[in-house]
């Protein structure tokens, strides 16, 4: 299975591409193509330390359009706040089949300390508008 992990060079997103990688292949996305493929480069030999020849995936880097075009889920390993500019960014074609989960809550407390929640319909609409 391909995942793609969107924020990946963040400390979450690490977590998720040491663990998948052992029988799934990981694309690490970030706002900078380098930045992803230098954590990626890093996360590999990691794992290869690691799990050595009982590994089955890979993991690379990309830019967060080139990195969730293939993959099979796609993981937001973001912040809240991040969650709108980085859907825009990216506003992918629709697809047949994308699995998409988010590992930040759906919600953010404002100043005033009420609690907002967010519909997972409006992330879905800010990607593929």
């Amino acid at each position: 299975m391909k995942i793609s992990i969107i924020g990946g060079t963040g400390g979450m997103g690490e977590g998720f591409a040491l663990r998948w990688v052992v029988n799934h292949d990981i694309t690490i996305g970030s706002r900078d193509a380098q930045k992803a493929a230098s954590a990626a480069e890093q996360y590999m030999n990691t794992a290869l330390s690691s799990y050595g020849n009982n590994m089955k995936g890979t993991i690379k880097g990309a830019d967060y359009v080139s990195s969730s075009r293939d993959s099979d889920i796609l993981i937001l390993s973001i912040p809240y706040e991040s969650i709108k500019l980085t859907c825009d960014s990216m506003c992918l074609p629709t697809r047949s089949r994308l699995t998409l989960l988010s590992a930040s809550p759906w919600r953010t407390k404002t100043i005033s300390g009420k609690t907002t929640q967010i519909n997972i319909n409006q992330v879905l609409n800010l990607f593929f508008h």
